[in-house]
């Protein structure tokens, strides 16, 4: 197996892609948290009358989760096809390579050649997992997810620090 050097943290350490994104998931949700309990408060604070800039920090609220999370649903929507592409393309590869060892072993005549046929469709059953790559699909659904979540992230972060200091 060839590892290039794009893929080589991710063979060290498979978890490295996922653990990283539940870092960022924690991080986005203690900023949503920080901002939400700020956006309320000022809210109660200014009741049924908000002033001009109240009404504009509601309108900013809605529209910036329409922007964050259609920016998020194109990121999802543009790099999955590819990734399901590389998946299905693998399958069917790996597929039709035992399909062709398991007829060439049908087709034996002899003891010998039945255990050499063996053989050669355990290697092809055993090269086609480990040509599936499914830490490299693993590590390619990670950065999709790290994509996705990405202007989400983005947007609380900048929105708890932002609010935070108007506090101060």
């Amino acid at each position: 197996m060839n590892a290039s050097p794009r893929n080589v943290p991710v063979l060290a350490n498979p978890f490295l892609p996922w653990s990283t994104f539940g870092l960022k998931m924690l991080q986005m949700s203690t900023a949503a948290a920080q901002v939400i309990a700020m956006r309320s408060t000022r809210m109660a604070a200014h009741g049924l009358n908000p002033n001009a800039a109240e009404r504009r920090e509601l309108h900013r609220m809605g529209a910036e989760k329409v922007d964050a999370f259609s920016r998020a649903g194109t990121a999802l929507a543009t790099g999955t096809m590819p990734l399901l592409f590389d998946v299905a393309m693998q399958a069917w590869r790996t597929g039709f390579d035992l399909w062709a060892a398991s007829a060439g072993l049908a087709a034996s005549r002899s003891i010998p050649q039945t255990m050499a046929r063996q053989q050669h469709f355990a290697n092809t059953l055993m090269r086609g997992a480990a040509a599936a790559g499914h830490g490299a699909t693993s590590a390619a659904a990670a950065r999709l997810a790290h994509r996705a979540l990405a202007p989400v992230h983005r947007k609380a972060a900048a929105n708890a620090k932002r609010l935070s200091n108007k506090v101060r």
